[in-house]
């Protein structure tokens, strides 16, 4: 017969076991916890580093594959165009435009009206593409734009012509937004123009006369390097800078090419739109 003080010893020893252990535990458990959430913030931050770099890595890709997509579109245009007689190159000018003018994205988009085999055919190639991602290139004409830069070209005519478009097509814009009508009229706008002038022409003196010190530090007396510089401009508010974006360029060919340039424009110039 067994003794129950004996069992009951037992039972008290392996209580007290019980509870150091626990102790332990619990010890252990708070020394690991600050290390493990340490090492957990480590691996989080170094993937979001790796995840960081890896988008930035496939979109600088995206980004080299569109622009060399579109040099050779230009390319094999300009290669096409040369081999055509000039006596008979403005029949086929806006077939031989379509080789660069529409936008190109990928991966290749397919459409329910495709056949079969034509999605097929796609999917395919996409599949086999290295490429992730997707991205889409478009190719604009600068030529259809009116160049800033030419506001402070040799020629005075020229000067003047581009001065007087300029105007007409901001006096235009503005005149068909309500929001803007009523802060800009000519006279405002002339401002801004002459300002515009000042920061392209050579000299050191303001439209209106006087030094151009008063803002030097915005009118480099320089030509536009970027359309983005146009921002710095004295007096030019981001409002004014969208209005004149869509029609204004810094890469012109000094010529427009009236079968580019957008209908603002061409109202701008005085030419009939037909």
């Amino acid at each position: 017969m067994k003794n129950p003080r004996r069992k009951g010893f037992f039972y008290q020893k392996l209580k007290q076991s019980s509870g150091a252990a626990l102790l332990v535990i619990l010890a252990v458990f708070a020394i690991l916890l600050p290390l493990v959430q340490s090492v957990w913030s480590d691996s989080q931050s170094y993937y979001q580093f790796r995840r960081s770099f890896v988008d930035r890595m496939t979109a600088r890709s995206n980004a080299q594959a569109g622009m060399d997509l579109s040099l050779l579109r230009l390319y094999i245009f300009k290669g096409v165009e040369k081999s055509i007689p000039k006596k008979i190159k403005s029949q086929f000018a806006s077939v031989l435009d379509q080789s660069w003018i529409f936008p190109f994205r990928w991966p290749l988009p397919s459409r329910e009206d495709f056949l079969k085999s034509e999605k097929d055919r796609i999917e395919e190639i996409n599949q086999l593409s290295f490429l992730k991602g997707s991205y889409t290139s478009f190719i604009e004409p600068e030529d259809g734009l009116l160049d800033l830069n030419n506001l402070s070209s040799p020629l005075e005519a020229f000067r003047n012509f581009t001065y007087l478009s300029l105007l007409q097509l901001m006096i235009n814009e503005v005149g068909e937004k309500e929001n803007l009508a009523d802060k800009y009229d000519e006279s405002s706008l002339r401002e801004v123009l002459d300002n515009i002038v000042d920061w392209t022409d050579l000299n050191n003196e303001t439209q209106e006369g006087g030094s151009e010190d008063r803002f030097k530090s915005l009118a480099l007396d320089r030509s536009f390097i970027s359309l983005e510089e146009l921002r710095k401009v004295s007096g030019l508010e981001e409002d004014l800078y969208q209005l004149l974006k869509p029609y204004v360029t810094v890469y012109g060919s000094k010529a427009l090419n009236i079968n580019y340039t957008k209908e603002s424009v061409l109202l701008a110039l005085g030419l009939p739109l037909d």
